[in-house]
């Protein structure tokens, strides 16, 4: 698959932004947990009953429940410390993918929890978490000049007053988020590598309720949803989660990268080979 002459075009001139999604740390390391996954271990761990058929909303609740009990003494903050730490803190495996998203040379934003994009990157990458006030200032106001630095929108791991695991997370961060991705939207070319599972898992459909407005004035914008051919179908079925509800194929647009996801490599590098050979023509 070729990239689209307008996904060039972003990157190239410097006007787009990734939002890296749980697929992206999947392609590092296999070992890390989806939202869900996620939600499940900790209930497991807090001693929380839930149902094999829990909603998005009893998911969200359910990790509110579990973070709650996992915090209530010294003991149990250290086992989900714990937790945490083997669940996210792992090396990243994938060379090639490092060096072609440091190769498009545009920000990134992401919703994990982990540092796995810093870690791949090496001592040049700077963490920035949504609540970093001022550090998320600089950011926004010029992105381009903060390329070595990765914007936790969702928190990280090791800094559990950041976390956005549940719905009440979601409502208290929902200010700041709402401003970044309100602002950067308005102004930039999102391109969301990585979040084919994120988006239509129930976490994603609460975050897009969360920030209904920042996605509804982002109409105007072109936002690329990179995603495997099997799931394009998928992603733009109206029944699927709440990007239908925001404006499919409007504010939205698939692309796809390849029919695997070892083809996102080789899809990267020819979007900024693409880009150098459309300036050395011009």
């Amino acid at each position: 698959m070729e990239p689209t002459p307008d996904l060039v075009a972003a990157v190239a001139n410097r006007k787009a932004i990734i939002v890296a999604g749980a697929g992206i740390a999947a392609l590092f390391n296999p070992k890390f947990k989806s939202w869900v996954h996620l939600v499940k271990a900790l209930c497991d761990l807090a001693e929380v009953e839930m149902t094999a058929n829990s909603s998005a909303t009893d998911l969200a609740a359910l990790a509110g429940n579990a973070m709650n009990v996992l915090q209530t003494s010294k003991e149990k903050k250290e086992t989900l410390v714990a937790f945490l730490k083997s669940s996210f803190d792992l090396p990243p495996n994938n060379s090639n993918l490092a060096a072609a998203l440091k190769g498009l040379d545009i920000p990134i934003i992401t919703t994990n929890y982990d540092y796995c994009i810093e870690n791949a990157f090496g001592q040049e990458a700077n963490t920035i978490v949504w609540n970093d006030l001022q550090q998320v200032r600089d950011f926004v106001s010029d992105p381009m000049r903060h390329c070595n630095k990765i914007l936790h929108i969702h928190g990280v791991w090791d800094r559990l007053e950041t976390l956005v695991l549940d719905e009440n997370a979601y409502k208290n961060s929902h200010d700041h988020v709402k401003h970044i991705l309100t602002t950067l939207s308005s102004r930039f070319q999102l391109i969301f590598i990585g979040c084919d599972g994120t988006l239509g898992d129930p976490n994603f459909e609460a975050i897009m309720e969360l920030h209904e407005h920042t996605y509804e004035a982002a109409k105007n914008e072109k936002h690329i949803i990179l995603c495997r051919s099997p799931l394009v179908s998928v992603i733009e079925n109206p029944n699927y989660g709440r990007l239908a509800r925001t404006g499919l194929p409007g504010a939205f647009v698939t692309l796809c990268y390849g029919a695997q996801y070892s083809d996102l490599v080789t899809f990267l590098k020819n979007t900024v080979a693409k880009g150098s050979l459309n300036c050395t023509t011009t």
